[in-house]
Formats: structure tokens, C-alpha cells, sequence
């Protein structure tokens, strides 16, 4: 039961794609003059959940229509169904839930299982972040030398920016990897049965923080 839930919210989402982009988009005279690697450059910066190339000293706060057009366009980007279709595929090929059978079906249903996961995700982040003004992105630090870049990047993976710019532990992002896992767990219980249990927590390894 929980499965085709999570296939309905995927197909939900993609039949609502068109018009959801565009209510995201902000009209412009050059819209129509993006070109297909500026267009990937901004696929890429939203899949990674980068403030593009800002650095963090010229960080302000994101206002609520532009944390929605954010949380849309991530919903929407290409890059997330790629990633996910690419994991069902290594899990189809590992076999991984048994209880889910081989061919189109059982890949039907992993790549809906990952899907829901992400999407999940990315609500309960969006949502949370809406409520706690809490800013995910990544922005470039302006360190110099290796080491002082790998500890801002590790630090920026669980920290969170409020409006003033300061940082604390990211709540809604937490969160949201949270209950992208527990939902995955639970649709591979009620899909396999008491068996499914054994692999669910292995499947849990792919809630990663992603961006939304």
C-alpha cells in the first residue's frame, strides 16, 4: 500500500512538472537566451544545493517565494530522477529488496521507492526550513589552503544559516534525511513482508543529504 503512495506522489509530480516551472520562473527579457550548458550549470548548483558561486560573506536571506522557487525547481530537476533511476538500476541489479521480483515491475517499484525517499525528503526540509528560517545552501567559504575549505565544507553538510547570517546544526535538513529514510523502510516492510525488514536498513545507506 505504501508503495503505490509513493508512486502516486512521483506521478503526481511529474504531471504537475510543467506547471509548476512555470510558476517558478521569474519572467525575464533573457530566458529564452539560456543556453543548454548554463542551463546544466544551474541543474548542477541546484542538485548540489549550491548558492551557486556566492561566498558566504555575501550571504541574505532567502524570502519565502525564493526558498519555494528553490524547493520546486529542486523537485523538478532532471539530475534527481538521473540519480534516482541510476540506484534502482545498481539495486535491481543487486537484488536488493528479494521480496521485489526482477524486470520492469520490480524496477518500477525501487525507482518509485528511491523517488518518494527524495521527495519526502525535500518537503520535510522545505517545510522546516520555511518554518525555522533555516538557509541549506552551500556557499563558498573564501578560505585559503585545503584544510580550512575541507572543515567549512564538512561543517556546512549538518549547519544550517538563520537570517543574521549566523550558523547552527541544521534541523530541517536532519530531519528531512530522517524521514526519507523511515519512509523508504516502511515501504520496503509493507512491500516485503517480515523478510523485508533484514534489507531495509541496508537500503537506508542511500538517505543522503540531498539538495532541497
Amino acid at each position: 500500500m505504501r508503495t503505490k503512495c509513493i508512486s502516486g506522489l512521483c506521478t503526481l509530480t511529474l504531471l504537475l512538472a510543467p506547471q509548476l516551472e512555470a510558476q517558478s520562473q521569474t519572467p525575464t527579457a533573457n530566458v529564452d537566451n539560456v543556453g543548454p550548458i548554463d542551463r546544466g550549470i544551474d541543474y548542477l548548483f541546484n542538485y548540489l544545493n549550491m548558492a551557486g558561486t556566492k561566498k558566504a560573506t555575501e550571504f541574505q536571506p532567502l524570502t519565502q517565494k525564493e526558498r519555494t522557487q528553490i524547493y520546486v525547481k529542486t523537485m523538478l530537476n532532471p539530475l534527481g530522477y538521473g540519480k534516482a533511476a541510476f540506484s534502482a538500476g545498481i539495486d535491481q541489479w543487486n537484488d536488493k529488496p528479494e521480496e521485489w521480483e526482477q524486470g520492469a515491475s520490480g524496477y518500477g517499484k525501487r525507482f518509485a521507492n528511491i523517488s518518494g525517499q527524495y521527495s519526502i525528503q525535500r518537503t520535510v526540509t522545505y517545510g522546516l526550513s520555511s518554518l525555522l528560517h533555516e538557509d541549506n545552501r552551500y556557499f563558498n567559504s573564501g578560505k585559503k589552503g585545503f584544510w580550512p575549505r575541507a572543515g567549512y565544507a564538512l561543517c556546512s553538510a549538518v549547519l544550517a544559516r538563520h537570517d543574521d547570517g549566523t550558523r547552527a546544526i541544521s534541523i530541517s535538513q536532519l530531519s528531512g534525511v530522517a524521514a526519507g529514510a523511515f519512509v523508504a523502510g516502511a515501504a520496503l516492510v509493507a512491500g516485503g513482508g517480515v523478510c523485508a525488514i533484514r534489507t531495509a536498513g541496508k537500503s537506508n545507506r542511500s538517505a543522503r543529504i540531498f539538495p532541497g
